[in-house]
């Protein structure tokens, strides 16, 4: 699981969690615990601007099968998530590997809709599965499809 700092990442992280904790600070941590939920292994990677350099965490994707969950800000499309979005794509294996972007933050106003996203990202070029899951990380409301969209075969 990944995601820009802010982007709601962490707090889905800990959604998922089966030891359940009310503070949610963001922090500087790039690589935060590891949780096994429905026989999913779900790993948490915090992304900076200042270090795009996701080549650290290569091992993480080059699986028989990638997973890959990115999460992010619905209000705020960043440059910085195409590049490394881009990089992330760029590393793994193209065949067996799905890409379930999470859309935090849809309650707030300006945020955008899967089409925009799909445009600003310019996800029409990916030559992966990918789907889009509109999400609240608060309440876990679309969090469970999502997961299941991964599992299916």
């Amino acid at each position: 699981m990944l995601g820009m700092r802010d982007s709601g990442c962490k707090t889905l992280f800990q959604h998922l969690s089966p030891q359940k904790r009310q503070d949610c600070v963001p922090n500087d941590s790039l690589f935060d615990n590891v949780i096994v939920k429905r026989n999913l292994t779900v790993t948490r990677i915090q992304l900076c601007k200042a270090q795009l350099n996701i080549q650290a965490y290569k091992k993480l994707f080059q699986k028989p099968q990638t997973l890959i969950i990115f999460v992010i800000d619905s209000t705020d499309i960043q440059s910085e998530l195409r590049k490394q979005l881009d990089q992330i794509i760029n590393i793994i294996p193209q065949q067996n590997t799905k890409l379930l972007l999470f859309l935090t933050k849809i309650d707030l106003q300006g945020s955008k809709t899967n089409e925009e996203i799909i445009d600003e990202l310019n996800l029409d070029s990916l030559k992966i599965q990918t789907i889009i899951q509109r999400c609240n990380a608060l309440t876990g409301e679309g969090i469970q499809q999502g997961l299941d969209w991964l599992k299916k075969k």
